[in-house]
C-alpha cells in the first residue's frame, strides 16, 4: 500500500495532564488533607474511571504479505508513527494493535530483506475495527555470503530448520543443490564425479527426503536423489530440516527433509546470468517476470554443461598411476514457468517445470566405463489455491509428475580389458505420480495454532532391461493415504521470556502391488518439541524434541531381480526414534554473535542394507543401528555487516547393532567421525571476499571396518564485485575451489578433481 497525504495528529499518547496540585480548585490544602482523605480517594477513583472510559479499546487488525508471491511474512515489525504502540506479525503474517483512541493514524512496517512501507494511513473508529493488508517488496541487502543459520518461526522448536533464501543462492558460486548444501553443519555431500548424494547427521542418502514445491523427487527404485540434477536457477528458497520428520512428510524422512521452493513471480524483473568453469564448463540462464493487475507471471530457462574430464592419480600395487578421467561430462536443460493470481484473500498458483539431463558414468578405478551414459527427463505440473481469513486458512494443491531414466553401457571387443570389466547394460524406467493434498490451519489467540490435513498419492513405476528383454522390477503401483494434525502453543511469563511447544501426529496407509505380489504398510509418526527462551543480556534458549520416523523399502529392495542381485519382498520398513537436546545463545558483541550446541541420537530399527549372501548374490536384509553425536556452531557478524565468521564442528558416532558377531559394534561405512566447516566473509563496499574451509575425518569402507579412507580438507576462495550501470545491477565473481589441489576420495576408487576455477556474471533489472 502506498503512502497518503492525510493529516496525521501530532500526538496520540493516552494519559492525563497533571498541573501543580495547588492549582486544582478541589484539591485540599495541606492542613486539611487528613480530614478530607475519603473525598480525595473518591475523586481520584472517579477521574481514573473517566480516563478508562474515554480510552478506546478498539484494535487495528492487519496482514503482512510478500508482494511477489503473496505468502505471509512473520516477524515483521509494525509501528504506529508518533507513538510507542507496535506489534510483530505471527506465523500467519497477522498482527493487531490495541488500546488506541479514535482518529487517523499512520503505520510503518519493517522486515529485513524487504522494502520498508512508511506512513500507511489507517482510520480508527469505535464502531469498526480496521483491517489492512500490507505487501512488502523484497530488496537485496548486501549482508555477505552464505549465512545459513536462520530458523523459520513455528517450524521446529528445536531450532533444527535452516533456510537459504534467494539472495544467498544468487551470491553463492554453486552450480547445483549439492554444491550449496556442502557448507551446512551436519551435512556431507558425497561425490563420486558422476553423482552427488547427501548424508544428514550420518544417515543414508535414501533416508533424506527431497521435495520440490511439495512433490517428492526421490527415485522410487533407489530412494536417493542425484543432487547434480537439481539446478539452482529457478529456486527461490531451500529449507533443510535435520532429524526425523515423518510426522510432517511421511515416508523417507528419517535423516531429514530438504524442501526446494521455486521462484515466485517478480515485479517487472529481467535477469541474465552466465558462467565459465574449468574442465570446459559453461552455463547460461535467463529469467523474465512481470505483473498485470492481479496477475503475475514468470518464465526462466537454464542450460549447464561441463566436460568434466580431469587428471587424477591412483595407486596400483606399489606404483602411482596418473591418468585423465574420461566420460565425466554433464549437460542439463531446464524451463520453468509460473502464473499467479490474487484477489479477495485468495491466491491461485499454476507452475510447470521441464528438466532434461545427460551425463557420463566414468566408473571407478579398475572398472572404467568410458561408454556408459545416464539420461533423465522430468515434467512437473503443480496447482494450488489458498484461502486466507483473519484467524484461519485453507490450502488445496494438486501435482502431476512424469519422469524417465535410462542407463546404458556398451563395450566393444577392441576396447582394452580394463574398459570391459563392467558388462554391457541398458535399463529404462518410467514413473507417473499424482498427488492431491488439503491443509487447514487455525489460530487461537496470539500463541496457539493448529494444522490438520490429508494427502493422497498414486505412483506407477515400470522398467525394462532392453538387452535381456526382461523387467528387473516390472510394473509397480503404490497408493498412499496420509492424515496429519499438528498443534503449536506458547506462553510468555514476561516480556523477556517464554515457552513454545509443538506436537503432531501423522498416520500413513500404503498399498503396493507388483504383479501377484502385494503388501500393505501402516505407520504412525508422532513428534513433540519444547523450547524455553529467556532474554537478558544474553538471549538463551533450551530446546528438546522427540520423534518417530519411518522409510518404506524401495522397489529395488523389494522386487529387483537380475543376475546375482535379488530383492527381498519380506523386508520390514525402517523405523527410527530421534531425540535431540540443545542450547543456544545470542548476544551483542560489537555486532551479532551466537553459539549453539546440539546433541542428537537416532536409533534406526530394521535398517535396510545390501549384503553378499549365498552363491555370491547380493540381497537386502534388515538390521539395526544407532547414530548419535554433537553439533557445535558459532557465528559472529560485525556492526555494519562488513565481516562475518561462521564455524561448525560435528562429532558423529555410528554403531552397527547387527546380531552378526563380525560387524556388531562396528562403525557404519562411509560415516566420518568428525566434520568441521568454517566460512569468513569480508564485504568492504562493493567488493566481497569469501574464504570457506571444510575438513572431514577418516571413514571406513567395509562393514567389518577393515578398509578405511583417509580424511581430507579443502579450501575455497571467492572474490566478488557489484556495480550498477544504466539501471542494471551487475555482479561478477571469480572462485578457486580446492585451492591447495588436494587429492581425495569420498567413495573408494572414485578420485575427485583437484583445483578448479569458476567465473560468473549476473545482470538484473527490476
Amino acid at each position: 500500500m502506498g503512502s497518503s497525504t492525510r493529516h496525521i495528529p501530532q500526538r496520540f499518547e493516552v494519559g492525563v495532564f497533571c498541573p501543580p496540585l495547588a492549582a486544582i480548585p478541589f484539591f485540599p490544602k495541606p492542613e486539611k488533607t487528613m480530614r478530607r482523605t475519603p473525598s480525595i480517594i473518591a475523586i481520584l477513583v472517579f477521574l481514573l474511571f473517566i480516563v478508562g472510559w474515554t480510552q478506546s479499546t478498539v484494535k487495528i487488525h492487519g496482514l503482512v504479505l510478500d508482494a511477489q508471491g503473496g505468502r505471509p511474512l512473520s516477524e515483521a515489525a509494525v509501528h504506529v508513527c508518533g507513538t510507542s504502540y507496535h506489534a510483530v506479525t505471527d506465523h500467519n503474517g497477522r498482527f493487531q494493535i490495541e488500546n488506541l483512541l479514535a482518529g487517523d493514524y499512520a503505520l510503518a512496517v519493517h522486515l529485513i530483506g524487504f522494502q520498508t512501507e512508511k506512513r500507511i494511513p489507517v482510520r480508527v473508529s469505535y464502531d469498526l475495527t480496521p483491517e489492512i493488508v500490507v505487501r512488502l517488496r523484497p530488496r537485496i541487502i548486501e549482508m555477505g555470503g552464505l549465512t545459513i543459520r536462520a530458523v523459520r518461526p513455528g517450524e521446529g522448536a528445536a531450532g533444527n530448520t535452516i533456510t537459504i533464501n534467494r539472495e544467498q543462492i544468487s551470491r553463492s558460486q554453486a552450480r547445483d543443490v549439492g554444491d550449496l548444501l556442502q557448507q551446512i553443519s551436519g551435512i556431507e555431500v558425497e561425490s563420486s564425479a558422476a553423482a552427488k548424494q547427501v548424508r544428514v547427521r550420518g544417515s543414508q542418502s535414501n533416508q533424506v527426503l527431497f521435495l520440490l514445491d511439495g512433490v517428492r523427487l526421490n527415485d522410487p527404485l533407489t530412494g536417493s536423489v542425484d543432487l547434480s540434477t537439481l539446478p539452482l536457477a529457478s529456486l527461490q528458497e531451500i529449507r533443510v530440516r535435520k532429524g526425523g520428520a515423518a510426522s510432517l512428510q511421511g515416508s523417507g524422512a528419517i535423516g531429514g527433509v530438504v524442501e526446494l521452493r521455486s521462484q515466485n513471480p517478480q515485479t517487472r524483473e529481467v535477469s541474465l546470468a552466465g558462467n565459465l568453469a574449468s574442465f570446459s564448463g559453461s552455463g547460461l540462464s535467463a529469467s523474465l517476470s512481470g505483473n498485470l493487475r492481479r496477475f503475475a507471471a514468470q518464465i526462466s530457462v537454464n542450460h549447464q554443461y561441463n566436460l568434466g574430464d580431469y587428471s587424477y592419480h591412483y595407486r596400483r600395487g606399489s606404483a602411482w598411476m596418473n591418468e585423465n578421467r574420461r566420460n565425466a561430462d554433464a549437460r542439463q536443460d531446464q524451463i520453468y514457468a509460473r502464473l499467479g493470481w490474487e484477489a479477495l484473500r485468495t491466491r491461485l498458483n499454476l507452475s510447470a517445470q521441464w528438466l532434461q539431463s545427460e551425463r557420463g558414468l566414468p566408473g571407478q578405478v579398475y572398472a572404467w566405463t568410458p561408454h556408459a551414459r545416464a539420461m533423465s527427463d522430468r515434467l512437473l505440473l503443480l496447482s494450488s489455491i489458498t484461502l486466507v481469513r483473519r484467524k484461519d486458512g485453507l490450502q488445496g494443491s494438486m501435482s502431476w509428475q512424469k519422469s524417465g531414466n535410462e542407463y546404458r553401457n556398451g563395450t566393444a571387443v577392441q576396447d582394452p580389458l580394463r574398459d570391459r570389466v563392467v558388462p554391457a547394460y541398458w535399463n529404462q524406467s518410467q514413473l507417473h505420480a499424482a498427488t492431491a493434498a488439503l491443509e487447514y490451519w487455525r489460530k487461537y489467540g496470539e500463541h496457539h495454532r493448529s494444522v490438520a490435513g490429508a494427502e493422497l498419492t498414486q505412483t506407477i513405476y515400470s522398467d525394462q532391461d532392453r538387452l535381456a528383454d526382461a523387467h528387473p522390477v516390472g510394473r509397480v503401483e503404490t497408493k498412499n493415504a496420509g492424515v496429519f494434525a499438528r498443534f503449536e502453543s506458547g506462553s510468555d511469563w514476561s516480556a523477556a521470556g517464554g515457552v513454545r511447544a509443538q506436537s503432531g501426529l501423522r498416520m500413513d496407509w500404503t498399498h503396493t502391488q507388483n504383479g501377484r505380489q502385494s503388501r500393505g504398510d501402516r505407520q504412525i509418526s508422532p513428534f513433540i518439541s519444547v523450547a524455553v527462551r529467556q532474554r537478558m543480556i544474553v538471549d538463551w534458549q533450551v530446546h528438546g524434541s522427540w520423534s518417530r520416523a519411518f522409510r518404506l523399502p524401495t522397489y529395488a529392495d523389494l522386487f529387483y531381480q537380475q543376475y546375482r542381485v535379488t530383492g527381498n519382498p519380506s523386508l520390514r520398513p525402517e523405523k527410527s526414534r530421534n531425540r535431540e537436546l540443545g542450547l543456544s545463545a545470542s548476544w551483542r558483541l560489537q555486532g551479532d554473535a551466537s553459539l549453539r550446541v546440539n546433541y542428537f541420537s537416532n536409533r534406526v530399527d530394521d535398517l535396510i542394507i545390501w549384503r553378499m549372501g549365498a552363491f555370491a548374490a547380493f540381497s537386502p536384509v534388515n538390521t539395526s543401528a544407532r547414530l548419535s553425536g554433537y553439533e557445535y556452531e558459532a557465528f559472529w557478524q560485525s556492526s555494519g555487516n562488513w565481516l562475518q565468521l561462521t564455524f561448525s564442528h560435528n562429532a558423529f558416532t555410528s554403531e552397527n547393532l547387527s546380531s552378526e558377531h563380525s560387524v556388531h559394534g562396528k562403525e557404519l561405512p562411509y560415516r566420518p567421525r568428525h566434520l568441521s566447516k568454517m566460512c569468513v566473509l569480508f564485504t568492504p563496499g562493493v567488493l566481497s571476499l569469501e574464504y570457506a574451509w571444510r575438513r572431514a575425518g577418516e571413514r571406513f569402507v567395509t562393514e567389518a571396518n577393515t578398509v578405511r579412507l583417509p580424511g581430507y580438507q579443502v579450501h575455497d576462495v571467492t572474490l566478488g564485485f557489484n556495480f550498477g550501470s544504466g539501471g542494471y545491477t551487475h555482479t561478477v565473481k571469480a572462485s578457486l575451489f580446492n585451492l591447495t589441489n588436494t587429492r581425495y576420495e569420498m567413495i573408494e576408487n572414485a578420485p575427485l578433481p583437484g583445483r578448479e576455477w569458476r567465473l560468473a556474471w549476473h545482470l538484473t533489472k527490476g
